[in-house]
């Protein structure tokens, strides 16, 4: 029996994601690492990831690291979120290079390495303007010198993250801010990690990253999108997700709330206005399994009207088919609503 709320995902549209990713690229001469949060490294998913090519991965959570490297035990896994104290261990033993911004965690991390007997490979990452981790700019020479006196640790490279916080876009000014830092650093390294899905329209165009050896890719390898303002990439599909909800409700109603009300919902509905007669149908998903207001219905002429916890509230007085009890609707998502709909344990997830 079909269940649903159902996330479906199509095989060969993340094929055709991939080997665009891999054509454009390597024109620039970058390498590109597949960013395996917003589906939550869902092993399937990952398969078709490694059937088609990737070697490389990253992800937020040790947890998904650990899970994947069971499966595949010579993919190579960054953690690409600062590990706490309490999870160095399952950070150190698992990825094969952590995101570090302070002495503290790398020190930490050298210490559990030589516990491991192993050494650990570092991602330094660099603050660039989007205010979220990176170190200092004017610290960050006195930090990669101490690094190198670490003995279970070896800084791999540096990287920045902008656009994911502060919406900060990696124009040509940034680009040419990240080459100078880079360039005044102690020494040279192995990698540039340089950016994200946002700054893959200056790959498409193929003009020159200075100073960027490699790119974490999540977005665009999903939604055939750069990620600082969602413009479709060319040759990638932005359609390899699909969310469908079944309607449990459907009833003609007044379009605004009869008595006093509060502020204290999940989303307001109209409190205002004209009121009319709408045909709403009532689906079963709400804020605890998707990000609502990250998915759009595909039909243009059904209209989200608001949610709460477990029911997403819809008009569809013009839709274009008869909606009733137990039709399926289907709506369109964006990254944030990947990110909920792959970690809830309420959710099908299906290949097609």
């Amino acid at each position: 029996m079909k269940m649903y709320p159902k996330l479906l995902w199509k095989k060969g549209a993340l094929q055709q994601n991939i080997e665009t990713l891999d054509l454009y690229c390597q024109r620039q001469g970058l390498r590109w690492i597949a960013v395996t949060k917003g589906f939550c490294a869902h092993l399937p998913m990952i398969e078709t990831l490694i059937h088609s090519g990737v070697r490389h991965i990253a992800d937020s959570k040790w947890q998904h690291l650990q899970k994947v490297k069971e499966r595949y035990p010579h993919i190579q896994g960054d953690l690409i979120r600062i590990p706490t104290r309490r999870e160095i261990p399952e950070a150190v033993a698992v990825a094969d290079r952590i995101v570090v911004t302070s002495y503290e965690v790398a020190e930490a991390l050298n210490i559990e390495a030589h516990r491991q007997n192993k050494i650990q490979h570092l991602l330094v990452f660099l603050e660039l303007g989007d205010r979220r981790e990176g170190v200092l700019q004017e610290k960050a020479t006195t930090l990669l010198k101490k690094l190198d006196h670490l003995p279970h640790v070896q800084v791999a490279g540096v990287g920045m993250n902008v656009t994911c916080f502060g919406g900060v876009v990696p124009n040509e000014e940034k680009m040419e801010e990240w080459s100078s830092v880079v360039q005044h650093l102690p020494r040279r390294y192995d990698v540039y990690s340089g950016g994200s899905s946002s700054v893959l329209e200056t790959v498409w165009r193929g003009e020159n990253l200075p100073y960027v050896t490699e790119l974490r890719i999540g977005e665009a390898l999903l939604f055939g999108v750069e990620a600082s303002y969602g413009k479709e990439l060319s040759n990638m599909r932005q359609d390899v997700f699909e969310l469908q909800a079944e309607v449990v409700e459907v009833e003609w109603k007044p379009n605004t709330p009869a008595g006093a009300c509060s502020t204290r919902t999940f989303q307001q509905s109209e409190r205002k206005g004209t009121e009319m007669i709408r045909r709403r149908a009532i689906i079963n998903i709400g804020a605890q399994d998707v990000a609502v207001e990250a998915v759009q219905p595909i039909d243009p002429n059904i209209k989200i009207v608001g949610w709460c916890s477990d029911y997403t509230v819809l008009d569809v007085t013009d839709a274009r088919q008869d909606i009733h009890v137990g039709s399926v609707i289907a709506f369109h998502l964006e990254y944030a609503a990947l990110l909920r709909l792959t970690t809830s344990p309420y959710v099908t997830i299906e290949a097609i």
